[in-house]
C-alpha cells in the first residue's frame, strides 16, 4: 500500500493545531501568573519576590489545561460566549492530545480521509486560535490594569538583546 500524497501535509496540520493548542495552555497559564502577581511589585525585585513567583510558576506548570481553565473562570467574570469558546477550545484540546488518531486510524491511508482529517484540524485550528486571541486580550488587560510593561514589547526587546528569562 502507497502512502497518501497528502498524508504529510495532514501530519503538518496535526503539528500546526497541537502548536496553537500548547500556546493557549501557556496564555491561559499566563493569565494565571497575572492574576496571582498583581501583588507583586516587579520594580522592587527582591528575593522574596523572586522566590513567590518561583513558587507561582511551579504550581501554574503542574496544572493540567482543565484546571487552569477552572481557576482563571474563578478569577474572572467571563461572558458566557468566552466560557463557551474557552470550553470547546478545551474540547478540542483534549482529543488532539488523547484521541484523534485512535478516531481517524484507517483514515489516514487514504487520500480523501487524510483530506476529511486535514479539514477536521483546520476548524480545530480555527477555534483553538479564537480561544488564544480571547485569552490575550484578557492579559494585555491586566498587565495595563498592572501598569506592567506591554507583554509584546518586553518580547521584542528581550528578542531584540537575545536574553533569555530563567524562572
Amino acid at each position: 500500500m502507497s502512502k497518501p500524497a497528502n498524508r504529510d501535509q495532514m501530519y503538518a496540520e496535526f503539528g500546526f493545531t497541537s502548536h496553537i493548542a500548547q500556546l493557549l495552555e501557556l496564555e491561559i497559564g499566563n493569565t494565571a501568573l497575572h492574576f496571582k502577581t498583581l501583588a507583586i511589585n516587579f520594580a522592587k525585585a527582591t528575593p522574596e519576590n523572586e522566590q513567590v513567583l518561583r513558587d507561582i510558576t511551579t504550581e501554574v506548570n503542574k496544572k493540567t489545561l482543565g484546571a487552569l481553565l477552572g481557576q482563571v473562570r474563578k478569577m474572572f467574570e467571563l461572558d458566557n460566549s468566552s466560557i463557551d469558546l474557552l470550553n470547546k477550545a478545551l474540547e478540542k484540546r483534549n482529543h488532539l492530545a488523547h484521541s484523534f488518531f485512535r478516531k481517524h486510524n484507517f483514515a489516514i491511508n487514504t487520500v480523501e480521509g487524510c483530506s476529511q482529517i486535514i479539514d477536521e484540524l483546520k476548524s480545530m485550528q480555527k477555534t483553538l486560535m479564537e480561544a488564544l486571541r480571547n485569552v490575550s486580550t484578557i492579559n494585555e488587560q491586566l498587565d495595563k490594569e498592572a501598569g506592567r510593561l506591554d507583554a509584546k514589547q518586553l518580547g521584542a526587546d528581550l528578542a531584540a538583546k537575545a536574553q533569555r528569562i530563567e524562572i
